[in-house]
C-alpha cells in the first residue's frame, strides 16, 4: 500500500470493531514499514496482528479457531 489517507484507517477500524464483536481477529499480511510506522504514531499497531505471509495469516488464525 502506497497511500492510505483518514477514510483508510477509520476503515480499518471500523473493520476491527465490527471483528471483534464477533470475537474475531485481524490479520496484516506484510504492512509496508510506512503503514505499520503511522498505525504505531496513531496508537493503532496493537489491534491488528501482522505477519508476513498468507500462511502465517492462516497459521494465526487457525491456533485461535477463528476459521
Amino acid at each position: 500500500m502506497n497511500y492510505i489517507n483518514s477514510m483508510g484507517i477509520g476503515a480499518m477500524v471500523d473493520a476491527y470493531n465490527r471483528v471483534k464483536q464477533s470475537d474475531g481477529a485481524l490479520a496484516l499480511v506484510k504492512p509496508s514499514k510506512e503503514l505499520a510506522q503511522l498505525l504505531k504514531i496513531l496508537r493503532l499497531d496493537k489491534l491488528f496482528k501482522y505477519v508476513t505471509s498468507y500462511d502465517e495469516a492462516l497459521e494465526y488464525f487457525l491456533k485461535r479457531k477463528l476459521l
